[in-house]
């Protein structure tokens, strides 16, 4: 609950069995802004006999009362990331808190203006500006204060994401662009297929084949969901991919060429450099040196026989082997479970996680994210330490407001590279103080 009235709930799920079940309104009613992040499922309300399909990146607004149930159909073997947001005008506090009076007058006249036109639901357009914020409330399963704030904003911007979108279709059957729901959704998934299939010759007319759309409304859609024609859409995906592959050691660059479908590797070098602003040569080159920098992270399991003893030794021998390979980082333990982020020269970072791999004081190593990154977060610890308590022969620092179970639910990669690992270089400059 973000506050009283505001309410969000969000699944994430992949249902062996189709599931047909009623939702009950009671009183007082409720305003629901549903967006459906990925998968689909069919909504209707009892007494109507079709169904409505409420598809991938859809905004959807609903309302019902006792008389007007809603029917939910979710189907069977199909991976759902749905955000619900129930906003309950009768239930927001007088006392208002600041920081939502906003919001709130927002919520208030959308309603108001729902219920006189006697409004029971919105099916509107395909809107991949929201999809940002509602993947968030369907995958952050932090429940520490960190993650809350994330929620919270989350809820916030997807909530006002949705009524923007309403307010500026309200009345119309379709959006300005002359595209309907069903031709959006034929270009949803077109940054999959050209990604997957990004070493074919892609062009306008094969994308126009497959969409089943003539290529005036493909270019319009493109325009509308991605901000772009579709030759420079499928441009930008080469070219993140040729950043990509040009990391591998093991390729070329005219290999590289051939991975990405461009047969001439001057007019690669040209567009990667109008991209990036440095040559292919030239990037591959700072790859490999001390000039770019690779970050990883992993989790793991510490051995049931690991003691303070031990895990001290690993931090002395860390610091003292990483200022050798000029590598930093940072290691938090927690409940027998180890945090760590190398960084470094990419040749020397993967070469000691693939000696972590093999280490038995620990087991179940999870990689959580590797890439390369502008700078280095921990660049004066060649290993710097963090856990929660004071245990015998164990040189610590205190960090309980840090760390806690919920707290460790890293699912999602960004936050923890982008939250994490900042909180515990804030701690550290505060301590060094």
């Amino acid at each position: 609950m973000v506050f009283p009235g505001l309410v969000a709930r969000s699944y994430n799920v992949k249902l062996t069995k189709e599931w047909n079940f009623t939702k009950k309104e009671g009183k007082p009613n409720s305003i629901y802004f549903i967006y459906c992040v990925e998968g689909y499922y069919f909504h209707k309300f009892h007494d109507e006999e079709k169904t409505e399909k409420i598809g991938n990146m859809q905004n959807v607004i609903l309302s019902g009362d006792a008389e007007k149930q809603h029917e939910i159909i979710l189907p069977a073997h199909t991976h759902l990331q749905i955000s619900t947001i129930v906003v309950t005008l009768e239930k927001f506090d007088a006392k208002r808190n600041r920081k939502f009076r906003m919001l709130e007058d927002s919520l208030q006249q959308f309603a108001g203006r729902w219920h006189e036109t006697g409004a029971s639901r919105y099916f509107g357009n395909i809107t991949i500006d929201t999809s940002e914020f509602a993947r968030i409330l369907t995958t952050n399963y932090r429940l520490d204060i960190i993650g809350k704030l994330i929620t919270e904003a989350a809820v916030i911007n997807t909530v006002a994401s949705q009524l923007m979108n309403h307010e500026k279709n309200e009345g119309y059957s379709y959006p300005s662009h002359g595209l309907n729901n069903t031709d959006l959704r034929k270009l949803v998934g077109i940054g999959d297929y050209i990604a997957e299939n990004i070493h074919e010759k892609i062009g306008v007319r094969e994308l126009a084949k497959r969409t089943n759309l003539y290529p005036k409304k493909l270019q319009l859609g493109c325009k509308y969901l991605y901000g772009e024609s579709v030759n420079n859409f499928i441009q930008r995906i080469r070219m993140d991919r040729a950043r990509h592959f040009l990391q591998d050691a093991s390729l070329n660059i005219s290999e590289v060429c051939y991975k990405v479908g461009i047969s001439s590797r001057s007019y690669f070098s040209k567009l990667f450099h109008e991209t990036y602003g440095v040559l292919p040569t030239e990037f591959k080159k700072l790859v490999e040196s001390d000039d770019y920098i690779y970050e990883l992270s992993y989790r793991s399991q510490a051995s049931e026989k690991l003691t303070a003893k031990d895990i001290n030794t690993i931090v002395q021998h860390s610091i003292e082997n990483n200022k050798a390979k000029n590598i930093t980082g940072a290691l938090v333990y927690h409940s027998n479970t180890f945090f760590q982020v190398i960084e470094g020269p990419k040749k020397n970072i993967l070469a000691l996680y693939d000696k972590l791999l093999l280490d038995d004081r620990h087991k179940e190593v999870t990689l959580i994210w590797k890439g390369v990154t502008a700078k280095r977060t921990f660049g004066n610890w060649t290993m710097a330490f963090l856990t929660e308590k004071e245990e015998k022969n164990l040189k610590v620092d205190g960090v309980a407001e840090l760390l806690s179970t919920d707290a460790m639910k890293l699912d999602d990669e960004g936050v923890f590279t982008n939250v994490f690992w900042r909180r515990v270089l804030t701690i550290l400059k505060n301590k060094a103080a």
